[in-house]
């Protein structure tokens, strides 16, 4: 005789019961029960049991319980909205088999067939949703493209070929769209950043001096009233033939400084000799020496 201590123990596991919706009374006091249950409901619904009336029963059309309408949906614009993990589940439970015959980041292919063993193939991918204005718009696409192509697959199929599960339900990715909002638009990409100007900071020793040569020569020729093309005349007499200063070398600018230097002491008229004091012209009287 076998021993029964000796035989596992069969753990039976309950049922779910069957989805019993909920009578308009019920939901009513339903929603203004939970309405202040914080921590146990999403914040958007806290306080507000309209809002919880009207999410109830739209996953009630969907054969979903309260509680679970409150952790799945948020209501936009009339419609219930809802991640496509969800959706996925809710046409799984509905008979339908959901496969993937592509999934790659920029392409992905869902294949969906019905209890009845009819078969939809939709397809998303990058060139579909840059012309719906999605692709690198908001942070989700730049960051999950895969799985955001996945869930425009299945809103975009569910809808049309699975409508008594997802009649008139959207997935979250669509809610701005709902909402009105604008599409995001892609930032430009960064313009190629300017050379920078010289300084003692981005440039060789060289290079700086000669910046500040070309300018000390341009103000000696503003003060000394040397006008353009005595200065190009200069140039050439010195064999440079460049037609500005800051393409000169150097040494090219430090002989047009002398060469400018020398112009001008020949053009400047000497300078008359001071007068002398009128003490050394006549002395003092001697009449004075004593004093």
């Amino acid at each position: 005789m076998t021993d029964a201590t000796s035989v596992p123990a069969v753990v039976r596991q309950p049922r779910a019961r069957d989805f019993q919706p909920l009578t308009i009374s019920d939901a009513t006091t339903f929603a203004a029960a939970v309405a202040k249950a914080d921590g146990m409901i999403p914040r958007a619904y806290l306080g507000n049991p309209g809002k919880i009336l009207a999410c109830v029963l739209a996953g009630q059309e969907l054969g979903v319980g309260p509680m679970a309408s409150l952790r799945a949906f948020h209501i936009v614009e009339g419609k219930p909205v809802a991640s496509y993990d969800f959706w996925i589940a809710r046409l799984r439970a509905a008979g339908y088999r959901v496969e993937w015959p592509q999934l790659t980041t920029e392409a992905v292919t869902l294949r969906l067939t019905s209890p009845a063993g009819e078969v939809h193939v939709e397809t998303w991918d990058k060139a579909r949703a840059q012309a719906a204005g999605l692709w690198a718009g908001k942070d989700p696409w730049r960051k999950y493209p895969q799985t955001m192509l996945q869930a425009r697959c299945v809103a975009t199929a569910g809808r049309a070929f699975a409508g008594e599960v997802m009649f008139g339900c959207y997935e979250q990715d669509e809610a701005d769209a709902l909402r009105g909002d604008p599409a995001p638009v892609a930032s430009p990409p960064p313009a190629e950043p300017k050379p920078a100007l010289i300084t003692a900071t981005t440039a060789d020793p060289e290079a700086v001096e000669v910046a500040n040569l070309a300018r000390r020569i341009a103000d000696r020729c503003k003060a000394a009233c040397v006008k353009r093309d005595e200065l190009f005349a200069l140039m050439r007499e010195q064999e440079i033939t460049k037609q500005r200063l800051s393409e000169c070398t150097l040494v090219e600018l430090q002989q047009i400084e002398g060469a400018i230097e020398a112009q001008i002491a020949r053009t400047t008229p000497p300078a008359k000799p001071a007068t002398p004091p009128m003490d050394s012209v006549y002395p003092p009287s001697s009449r004075y020496a004593g004093d």
